[in-house]
């Protein structure tokens, strides 16, 4: 293999111990020994606030109304910190993608970030550093966000957009507290592994059209001068670069132990690439709902 500079070809400066390189197709170390980084995500409780889940009708439209929730306390509580990390590293893993939701930065309104929750992430993230984790972070998202079927976004880029969730099942929406109908919901029976469905329903669909095309699909939404596309784009990226200057001020994280960031997680196209909105994509996989 080739060997791993000493100085960084970018900046020149030393490289320093802690760092990962890759060269010829492998992850290595500053003296060039191969790593093999095994992990898990942490974890699928980091996309719901405190006291709320998917199946609990009672609270969950006011909860993203008015962002008065909290994810401290998200992915455990911070005193099991060491039961569940040192439990991993006895399974033989060394790597964490760190599942962490818009909605946990910004669920209060536009450019209001949760300090608290960036705080108690920094905590934990020492935690992951004192066990030797290597983390991987994951801005989360699943056909958008809670309000559509799934996680990610907060509640108010949604009303950004123009849309009205209350009114997303009466669409076709599948929203896990409301099945099968909002005045006599039954979340027992909704359909295994029907919410990946949602990417190909109006609200996702709509959502994802305005995030990544909203200049040439809705060219006269403007917010704060600014084109939807833009606003929601402007806004997610603020919000994750808000948590990367925090984790850089903390000291000891950034390289150290966070090791990359992840762009989004699965995204979809939305109406982008449809060329006849009667007829489904042929990869678009459908699933009945019962």
């Amino acid at each position: 293999m080739p060997a791993v500079p000493s100085n960084s070809p970018a900046t020149g400066d030393p490289v320093l111990s802690y760092f990962i390189h890759t060269t010829a197709g492998h992850f290595v170390d500053t003296s060039g020994r191969t790593l093999l980084l095994r992990g898990v995500n942490l974890s699928g409780d980091n996309k719901y606030p405190i006291g709320h889940n998917s199946y609990t009708l009672d609270g969950f439209w006011e909860s993203g109304e008015t962002g008065n929730v909290s994810f401290v306390g998200r992915p455990f509580p911070l005193e099991e910190a060491d039961v569940h990390l040192e439990r991993l590293r006895g399974w033989g893993m060394n790597f964490i993608r760190y599942v962490l939701c818009w909605e946990a930065l910004e669920h209060a309104g536009p450019k209001q970030y949760d300090e608290e929750f960036i705080d108690y992430t920094i905590a934990v993230l020492r935690k992951c550093k004192e066990f030797g984790f290597k983390v991987y972070i994951d801005p989360h998202q699943d056909v958008w966000s809670r309000w559509s079927g799934g996680s990610g976004a907060p509640f108010w880029t949604l009303h950004a957009c123009g849309l009205e969730p209350r009114n997303f099942t009466a669409t076709g929406g599948l929203i896990h507290n409301e099945y099968p109908d909002p005045k006599s919901p039954d979340p027992n029976k909704f359909p295994p592994m029907a919410w990946p469905t949602s990417y190909f329903r109006l609200p996702s669909m709509t959502l994802f059209t305005m995030f990544f095309g909203g200049r040439d699909f809705a060219p006269k939404c403007i917010i704060d001068g600014m084109n939807i596309q833009d606003y929601l784009q402007s806004h997610f990226i603020n919000a994750y670069t808000h948590l990367a200057d925090r984790l850089r001020e903390a000291g000891g994280l950034l390289d150290e132990c966070v090791i990359g960031w992840e762009s989004m997680n699965e995204p979809s196209e939305g109406f982008i690439t449809l060329d006849d909105l009667t007829n489904f994509h042929g990869e678009q996989q459908l699933k009945r709902e019962n």
